[in-house]
């Protein structure tokens, strides 16, 4: 656990997630679920994304479970470095990940995989770029997704040395 002064990183980081939703086309948008997390409502999320969005975006909390939730999703874009990555990246489930690199170090051994995730476009460190490879993939995820290549990369990533 840390304990530091955040609002500075949490607004920028909210803020990447809305430059996010804009550049995706009309199509994506009018399927777009966004899913909550709230730190005892302090930064009111739920409420800055209706507010951006007009309320024209789905809203899933973090008491859904995430299994109902990807039921309902072609694809999970997931903006911090959590356990959430490799829970998707193990179900096998379409996943992008896409976070600023100034507020999520990667630790040394890290990096060689992260860099393969990026050149399958798995991992993204600029949201617009991450916007534009959605929109130019949504009808064909599924190809994307099981491109051998991409296969690999995932599976060399999912079974790394984790010591």
């Amino acid at each position: 656990m840390t304990c530091a002064p955040r609002a500075g990183q949490n607004l920028e980081e909210i803020a990447n997630h809305f430059l996010f939703y804009k550049e995706l086309n009309k199509q994506i948008q009018d399927n777009f679920r966004a899913r909550v997390f709230e730190h005892n409502n302090t930064w009111n999320v739920a409420e800055r994304w209706k507010k951006e969005t007009n309320g024209n975006v789905r809203l899933s909390s973090m008491d859904e479970p995430l299994f109902r939730c990807l039921k309902k999703c072609r694809l999970a874009v997931v903006t911090w470095n959590a356990t959430t990555v490799r829970d998707l990246l193990a179900l096998r489930f379409p996943t992008i990940l896409v976070w600023s690199k100034k507020y999520y170090e990667l630790n040394k051994k890290s990096i060689p995989f992260f860099r393969a995730l990026q050149e399958v476009n798995v991992f993204f460190d600029d949201f617009q770029k991450a916007a534009v490879f959605v929109n130019s993939h949504w009808e064909q995820i599924g190809k994307w997704w099981s491109n051998p290549k991409t296969r690999l990369v995932v599976e060399r990533y999912l079974y790394r040395d984790w010591e």
